[in-house]
């Protein structure tokens, strides 16, 4: 069993491949919440640390449940259109995931109990929420028919888990602080970002599609409305530095990684090809990585 859970992992959500972002992620949302509190000292540091690993690991798990919950909602249509997925072509089974979804939520419960029940409360938002996705709102043709509201919703389960990973560390310091907006903003932009990544496809990747997601999209605007994600998070971000007076050293990542989106924007919309489009990526894991990194952990660390 474990060797057919370690090929889901690998093939559906790849702790290699995201680890990384998932961990500064989780780190920065702890730090930020310290830097709220004014707080720098050695034993934040410490602390920092410790409820950082806390935070990683139930942070983890949300995006994994989430995967897994999106793979069971889609099983029978990906047995049509993506065969070659795991769950569809029998390397995992729907039980062995219905298994995992217990005994993560066990895990996170057991977490949530040993802080106090306001991170209980929230833990439940979240699955909540969850829910609401994987059951479209309960309105699954009016909002699959507007594929840009239908990203929002997706992308707003970040800034959800960022409060929850915020409340954990003023809950086990004692203390907190209400000026969360500029990260929440960043981490719905982020949310957004990494939803629109998957709708932009060079056109022979969209042939190798059976079915591709960018079909409603068109290459061209999903470029440009990515484009404009990335001004606004830029513009949250130094929301953001501005509430832990870390402007300057937030600012100069913003100007390299705003230039470098432009540029590679462009070359992809000249020369659609998958090289580009990879580009795209890879600009939208440095957002996120450097954004949180300078939010968070820098000015904590250093």
């Amino acid at each position: 069993m474990l060797s057919r859970w370690l090929t889901y992992q690998q093939e559906r959500f790849s702790l290699v491949k995201t680890g990384l972002l998932v961990a500064v992620f989780s780190f920065a949302a702890i730090g930020y919440s310290f830097m709220l509190q004014g707080g720098t000292a050695e034993r934040s540091v410490s602390q920092f640390l410790g409820l950082g690993f806390v935070a990683f690991i139930n942070v983890a798990l949300f995006f994994l449940q989430l995967q897994v919950v999106d793979d069971l909602k889609d099983f029978k249509e990906d047995a049509i259109y993506r065969p070659h997925y795991p769950l569809p072509r029998g390397a995992i089974s729907l039980e062995e995931l219905k298994v995992f979804l217990i005994a993560s939520g066990l895990v996170q419960l057991g977490l949530a109990l040993s802080v106090g029940w306001p991170l209980v409360a929230m833990l439940g938002v979240i699955w909540g929420y969850i829910t609401l996705l994987v059951k479209d709102f309960f309105i699954f043709q009016g909002i699959t028919n507007r594929p840009l509201v239908y990203l929002f919703c997706q992308a707003a389960i970040v800034p959800l888990v960022a409060f929850y990973t915020s409340l954990l560390a003023w809950m086990r310091t004692g203390s907190g602080s209400g000026q969360l907006g500029g990260f929440l903003a960043v981490s719905f932009f982020v949310g957004v970002v990494i939803q629109l990544r998957q709708k932009i496809r060079s056109p022979k990747e969209e042939k190798s599609e059976t079915r591709p997601d960018s079909a409603l999209w068109g290459t061209k605007k999903a470029v440009l409305i990515w484009l404009s994600v990335i001004w606004l998070m830029a513009i949250a971000a130094l929301m953001a530095a501005a509430q832990i007076q870390f402007m300057i050293p937030i600012a100069l990542t913003l100007l390299f990684l705003l230039t470098a989106s432009v540029l590679t924007a462009w070359r992809f919309l000249v020369r659609p090809v998958p090289k580009w489009a990879n580009g795209l990526t890879l600009i939208s894991e440095l957002w996120i990585f450097l954004v949180y990194f300078h939010l968070g952990i820098v000015p904590i660390l250093f």
